[in-house]
């Protein structure tokens, strides 16, 4: 039986941080929009409305920068649809 435990790589300790993140924003968002739909001021408006397009903005920019990085790697190695 072999009890040494293994190092994560870093591509799983930055998939484990991305989820931990997707996580934590999803509970802001839902507490934002609750408190939105709730309260229903000019003022939690606004927040819900601040958070939204906030998140949003940092999906595209995610979304933006992965694609990036794989027609990057795409120049080196075969990749298809799938592996993305």
């Amino acid at each position: 039986m072999n009890d040494v435990a293994e190092t994560p790589s870093p591509s799983t300790l930055a998939g484990a941080r991305l989820v931990q993140f997707n996580l934590i924003a999803t509970a802001v968002f839902t507490a934002s929009a609750l408190l939105a739909a709730i309260v229903f001021d000019s003022a939690t408006r606004i927040q819900g409305v601040v958070v939204s397009l906030t998140l949003f903005a940092v999906g595209v920019w995610v979304f933006l920068w992965s694609y990036w990085s794989a027609v990057q790697r795409s120049r080196i190695d075969s990749i298809a649809v799938a592996q993305l």
